[in-house]
């Protein structure tokens, strides 16, 4: 029934998006239609893992991956490493001996490799580099530190048994994911560990429990709102330390990790704490390439593919891994 009652609330946020966008123009000045009726769609569906249920939300988005299948030039196989599913995902013909370790994001939540695959295949094709993709273990059922532990126990193995040299391998990941690859330089850090080459950070969440600012200024433009957040943030700590620097690397000393690029959009909720992650890099004389896409809302790139933003944003991610 929630089915059904979900489909008419979607055939109405588009009727009524087109209505209004013909009665009162767009509601960013770079939005098309359908960048606009993409983001009420998103909010919708997030909003209703609040008042439908979190099972409803991970039923939906294992429904809707169903039909996300790689590109005929990429081949994929999946392994266990140190006890943690990934995937691998090959190009025909790699340029370089590089490896992207890619976490996907979802408040420690949500989210898989297989929601994640339409960009994966970008970002492969593109960057024409091996991508594996960490299936850690989600929260409530697994709560904090277990998602940075499984992050970490990858990381080991690609070096460990697969052989990679820490130079060949970027750390990449989205909104929570962001905060995994922070939390693996930060403990690599600790332990006197080899950095990786790199990490690139998209809509980084690393404040969990942040109030004000873009969490309300931007609240009409983004795909999620603050409960959301909030909601996540409670499930994956469980009572844990909001300001944990793994999971909130501003309070972080960042000193000594490798090169960054940090990507978010202007019209997104995480703007003002992501701003704080660029000062704090900045502060402790972090090599820092920084982005903040006009207009753009939470995770832009991966939900939105054919808009000019996202495009550029995936060609910055590109150039970046090649430096």
């Amino acid at each position: 029934m929630r089915f059904i009652v979900y489909i008419f609330e979607l055939l109405s946020i588009v009727t009524g998006g087109v209505f209004r966008r013909i009665s009162s123009g767009a509601k960013r000045s770079t939005w098309s239609l359908s960048t606009e009726l993409s983001q009420k769609t998103m909010r919708k569906t997030i909003d209703h893992s609040l008042d439908w249920g979190m099972e409803w939300y991970r039923n939906l988005q294992e429904m809707s991956s169903r039909s996300f299948k790689n590109d005929k030039t990429i081949d994929s196989e999946k392994e266990v490493l140190n006890g943690v599913k990934v995937e691998w995902f090959r190009p025909e013909e790699p340029v370089s001996t590089q490896v992207i370790i890619y976490f996907h994001g979802g408040g420690y939540v949500y989210g898989s490799t297989d929601t994640h695959r339409p960009f994966i295949n970008r970002l492969v094709k593109e960057a024409k580099t091996i991508v594996v993709s960490v299936a850690y273990r989600l929260a409530p059922e697994h709560p904090f530190p277990t998602a940075h532990n499984d992050a970490f126990s990858v990381y080991e193995a690609i070096i460990g048994e697969k052989g990679y040299d820490a130079k060949q391998i970027i750390l990449m990941g989205d909104s929570a994911g962001a905060a995994l690859c922070t939390g693996i330089l930060l403990k690599l850090k600790e332990e006197k560990e080899l950095m990786p080459k790199s990490a690139v950070l998209i809509s980084p969440w690393v404040e969990p429990k942040a109030t004000g600012g873009s969490i309300i200024e931007n609240d009409a433009f983004d795909i999620g709102g603050q409960d959301f957040l909030l909601d996540c943030a409670d499930k994956y700590l469980q009572g844990a330390d909001e300001k944990n620097p793994l999971v909130a690397p501003i309070y972080a000393d960042l000193s000594g990790l490798p090169p960054m690029l940090i990507q978010v959009g202007k019209a997104e909720i995480l703007l003002t704490q992501v701003q704080k992650l660029k000062n704090k890099a900045l502060e402790d004389s972090i090599d820092l390439t920084y982005t903040e896409y006009e207009d753009m809302f939470h995770t832009f790139i991966i939900s939105t593919p054919n808009i000019p933003q996202s495009k550029a944003a995936l060609e910055e991610i590109v150039a970046f891994s090649r430096l």
